[in-house]
């Protein structure tokens, strides 16, 4: 029995999230039936047919699964399930949010990177609010509300809103969350007599 094996069959090894690397090799052709068959709400992160070892060498082509339970589970219950995917030993996961960030190496720029619209869900598993910018994430991106209102002279919401919809989606959660601010901006713009 491996180490890992040994620390996730404790006792008290019951974690309401676990996770596990999957090969895509190894996978049964509808795995992601197989979840839902079991109603197991799940996340699982782009393939990462980029990474590499701290050597260079390529790593074998592998995904990483998060199983979120509504209750603790055991390794042995978890096991049950991951052994239907051919998958290795799972282990807990501490940080649910933090996992999913990892699926596309976001805090890890010396990493291969991978695109967030590649992350797959399902079973009710909440993906948007796990990719959901972080307090100085979303300050970075008001400001870039802003400059945007302010460099291209945006005298009326429904014009910036637009835009927002239709070519900066990334922008949405944080225009919705400051509406009152944003529109002060554009209507003092709109009033402004120094630009005419």
């Amino acid at each position: 029995m491996s180490a890992k094996e040994k620390v996730a069959k404790k006792p008290d090894a019951r974690s309401l999230s676990w996770t596990v690397v999957i090969y895509p090799e190894s996978l049964p052709p509808d795995w992601r039936g197989v979840l839902g068959e079991m109603c197991v709400p799940w996340a699982c992160s782009p393939l990462h047919d980029a990474d590499t070892n701290p050597d260079g060498t390529a790593k074998k082509p592998h995904y990483h699964l998060l199983l979120a339970f509504r209750t603790k589970k055991s390794f042995a219950q978890v096991r049950e399930i991951t052994d239907k995917l051919h998958a290795p030993i799972p282990q807990p996961c501490r940080d649910t949010r933090g996992l999913v960030r990892y699926f596309t190496h976001k805090d890890n720029p010396e990493k291969a990177q991978y695109s967030t619209a590649d992350i797959s869900s399902g079973c009710g598993f909440d993906l948007s609010s796990m990719l959901a910018p972080t307090a100085s994430e979303e300050d970075e991106v008001l400001f870039a509300l802003v400059e945007f209102v302010s460099d291209n002279w945006i005298t009326e919401f429904h014009i910036l809103d637009k835009y927002v919809r239709t070519e900066k989606r990334e922008w949405w959660r944080v225009l919705r969350k400051n509406t009152y601010y944003i529109g002060q901006i554009i209507k003092s713009q709109r009033h402004d007599n120094t630009r005419h």
